[in-house]
Formats: structure tokens, C-alpha cells, sequence
């Protein structure tokens, strides 16, 4: 196919997760969109720099002069952030992806052949988000990335903004929710605007993106309890079907809710483990990735707890 019939994808990079500290730099995203398999000509990739990073848009633009740079406003949330990048792409899809994460070489050839034969009615695909390649690793993909893992064909819900792609027509009327400070989760409600609408989901697990992760004591339980406080403050400020049983139980929700989320992690990760690469030797280590469940499952309890004590105060995602 020629390249003027493709369609132009534009990759909207977000900012506010970049961390001098992080394993994953933005030149290390930048190189990894500019070693894609898909044509140049019919790319538009633009980083959306939050306040904190105004500064390193020269050094950018000198080392990447075919990135457009987009300076956000201060006050800006991490979603609002990719709202405000998508606001001023001009590609037929957007691509969405963080300074913290390398895609894939045929990430983006990947995400346009699911639109080309998904059929007419996915408003979205989402990729296969994985943990770099370091220990402990494979231990939390399950709980985090936890739809990642099926098999490629259509799904129930967004899980993860890092690693999705929109069609442009449908993302000018269902968007992330402006306005609110949480930075993870609101895939779900944005899911719940594109079904309602009548649109599709479609999951293409070789759309791998790998994120930033250390195996730190403290990165890890920094993972539990922003995982804890997520998962209550989404179901108590925006409950659907049975979240609002979970905002009746009151103070009883996280020692109700943190075993049942245990075991249902254990059993994913024993479910999912030859298509998380835990396969031969690998699999040795299998229980001890279902018995580190056990203690950081009650870092989850103190985060659900915090999400009901101090839903103000957000708890900073891992560096």
C-alpha cells in the first residue's frame, strides 16, 4: 500500500510522569517512536510538556526537529494533559503514550492494522503494557496491566492510557474527564462514555509497550498504596454497577475488598503465566511472585483506608 493511503497517526507523548530518577527517559521514548516500522511521512508525534519541563523544549527540538513540542499551561492534570495534546493533533488516529515508556518497533504499524481490521465500531485499541525486564517484575504486571494479558480481539475496558490509540472523530466528543486530579483510572469512565455510545474496545497484545519500573522496596509499596487509594476513590466519587456496594460497606470496604483483590491476583498471575514469559525455569519462581501478593496486599489495605481518610492528599505514583 502506498504511503498516502495510510492513514497519519499522531503520538501524543505526556510529560508530567518524566523523572530524572526514572530508568525510562523521554529520549529513550523519542528514539523508540523514531525507530518505528511505520512510515515517518505519516507520523505526527507531539510531546505535550507540562510546566515542570517548559525548559527542555530547546534540547528537544535540537535533537528531535521532526517532534513538535506543545508547552501546556500551568495546573494542567496528567489527563488534561493528553486531552490538551489530542486538541491539537491532526492525525486520522491518536496514539497516546508517557515519557516513561518505550514502545515497541511496530507499535504504531500494530495499532493501525487492528483499526484496519477490527471493523468499523472500535473507538479504541489498547496495547500490552509491560514492566521493564528487571526482578520481581513479572510479580505485579498481573495487578497492574491486568487486561493486558488476553488474547487479541475485543475487550470490556480501557485499563491504560499510556498505551491506546483513539480514533480522532470519536476522541473530539469522548474524552478523559476534565478536572480531576487523579492520575490513574479514569480509563474506566471513559469506557463507560465510549460503550454507551455504542463503540468497541479491541485489545492487540503486539502493541507491547514496556514502562519504567525499579525493584525497590519503596517503588513497590509506593505501587500498593497508590493502588489501594485508586481503587476505592474511583468506586466511592464515580461508582458503576456494583462499586456503589462498595461505597455503602463504609469503613468495612478495604477488609472486604483487599482479600478478595488478593486472591483474585493470585490466581491471575497463575492464570497468566505463560503469556506474562514465565515459562521453564521461570516458572520455579512462580511461587514466590503469589506469595509477595500476601504483604504487598496490605499496603493496598492502608491505601484504600488513606482514600477514605484522606481523599484530598494523593498518594505520588512510583518514580
Amino acid at each position: 500500500m502506498r504511503n498516502a493511503n495510510l492513514p497519519v497517526v499522531s503520538i501524543i507523548v505526556e510529560t508530567s510522569n518524566w523523572h530524572p530518577k526514572h530508568q525510562i527517559q523521554l529520549w529513550d521514548t523519542l528514539r523508540a517512536l523514531e525507530g518505528q516500522s511505520y512510515p515517518r511521512d505519516r507520523l505526527e508525534i507531539l510531546v505535550v510538556l507540562d510546566i515542570a519541563h517548559h525548559s527542555d523544549e530547546t534540547q528537544i527540538v535540537g535533537s528531535y526537529p521532526w517532534v513538535h513540542t506543545v508547552l501546556a499551561p500551568a495546573g494542567l492534570t496528567y489527563y488534561e494533559l493528553k486531552n490538551f495534546g489530542a486538541s491539537r493533533a491532526s492525525g486520522d488516529i491518536l496514539a497516546m503514550t508517557d515519557a516513561d515508556c518505550v514502545p515497541c518497533p511496530v507499535w504504531v504499524e500494530e495499532l493501525v492494522r487492528s483499526f484496519a481490521e477490527a471493523g468499523p465500531r472500535p473507538a479504541a485499541v489498547q496495547g500490552r503494557t509491560r514492566f521493564l525486564d528487571r526482578p520481581l517484575a513479572r510479580a505485579w504486571e498481573a495487578s497492574w496491566w491486568s487486561r493486558s494479558f488476553e488474547e487479541e480481539g475485543p475487550i470490556d475496558r480501557l485499563y491504560t492510557s499510556n498505551n491506546v490509540a483513539f480514533r480522532r472523530e470519536v476522541y473530539a466528543d469522548h474524552h478523559f474527564l476534565p478536572g480531576s486530579p487523579l492520575r490513574t483510572g479514569l480509563e474506566r469512565l471513559l469506557t463507560r462514555q465510549l460503550v454507551k455510545a455504542g463503540f468497541g474496545l479491541w485489545l492487540n497484545p503486539r502493541m507491547v509497550v514496556h514502562h519504567n519500573y525499579s525493584p525497590t522496596v519503596r517503588e513497590i509499596s509506593q505501587q500498593g498504596l497508590v493502588r489501594g487509594y485508586y481503587f476505592m476513590t474511583l468506586r466511592r466519587t464515580y461508582p458503576q454497577g456494583l462499586d456503589h456496594v462498595v461505597k455503602k460497606l463504609g469503613l468495612l470496604a478495604p477488609v472486604i475488598c483487599s482479600p478478595l483483590l488478593l486472591i483474585k491476583d493470585i490466581v491471575r498471575i497463575f492464570r497468566k503465566a505463560p503469556k506474562m514469559g514465565i515459562r521453564g525455569r521461570e516458572l520455579l519462581k512462580l511461587p514466590l511472585y503469589m506469595s509477595l501478593q500476601v504483604p504487598y496486599n496490605l499496603v493496598v489495605l492502608i491505601g484504600m483506608y488513606w482514600a477514605i481518610f484522606a481523599p484530598d492528599r494523593i498518594p505520588r505514583r512510583p518514580l
